[in-house]
């Protein structure tokens, strides 16, 4: 049984669920390539985060990106990846306009999530290039 992990971002108003499997990474940016969670946001970078994903939780790591990604209020280091925690919240614009939670249940077992099932883990909403705006 794989481990997956959900987060939520928020982005003008509304919060979207998404998964991440263990063992894998996800970037965040402005860009709509494959493979990536597109957000439109103006202060994003293309490539603006990565989130890894392991059994043992998930690492963060903002990519160089031209305004920041901002852990509890404290500016990341780019290159730097760090512990993502259920406590943290994590900006990717210095004004908070679009922020990233994990989710209280950390751990979710794909086969036994209803979400899951209807193909509202990461890999599907990208495969058909949802954009979160």
């Amino acid at each position: 049984m794989s481990t997956s992990y959900k987060f939520y971002l928020t982005y003008e108003g509304q919060t979207q669920a998404y998964r991440i499997a263990a063992n894998s990474k996800q970037i965040i940016g402005r860009s709509n390539e494959e493979g990536q969670l597109p957000v439109a946001h103006p202060s994003l970078s293309r490539k603006h985060l990565a989130i890894y994903a392991d059994a043992n939780g998930l690492l963060i790591e903002d990519l160089g990106s031209t305004n920041g990604s901002y852990l509890n209020g404290k500016k990341l280091y780019p290159g730097q990846k760090v512990q993502f925690t259920e406590a943290d919240t994590l900006a990717l614009t210095p004004d908070q306009a679009v922020v990233v939670k994990l989710s209280h249940q950390e751990q979710v077992s794909p086969s036994s999530s209803s979400s899951a099932k209807k193909g509202n883990d990461i890999q599907s909403l990208l495969a058909t290039k949802k954009e979160v705006v």
